[in-house]
């Protein structure tokens, strides 16, 4: 049986060695919500991207499928699995996004 993981409220930023960091810039709770959800949807875009092959190799029935309905609806299906893949965990790209997208910040204010 296939059990999905818990969708965690935030993203936490990490280091290479995976250890909790914290941001040198302080961050109000809708900026850290905007980055969760900015990432959380950037990993749910890659997601779909990399599922779409696998879903290229399968037959259509002849009788009740294809045609442009049948790749409007799986193309659909397919943002539909990666947003819900990246919902229940993901494979962790949203987490490196955050962190990335926290460094650029902090960056582009060192700057200023």
């Amino acid at each position: 049986m296939l059990t999905m993981m818990k969708q965690t409220p935030g993203l936490a930023m990490t280091n290479p060695n995976n250890m909790p960091v914290q941001p040198k810039i302080n961050l109000s709770r809708a900026q850290q919500a905007k980055l969760d959800a900015a990432a959380r949807d950037f990993e749910a875009v890659y997601i779909s991207e990399m599922i779409k092959p696998m879903f290229d190799t399968v037959k259509t029935d002849k009788l009740f499928g294809g045609g442009k309905a049948e790749d409007t609806f799986k193309s659909l299906l397919m943002q539909q699995y990666g947003r819900k893949i990246a919902e229940a965990g993901g494979i962790g790209l949203a987490q490196a996004v955050k962190t990335e997208m926290i460094r650029m910040q902090e960056a582009a204010r060192e700057h200023v």
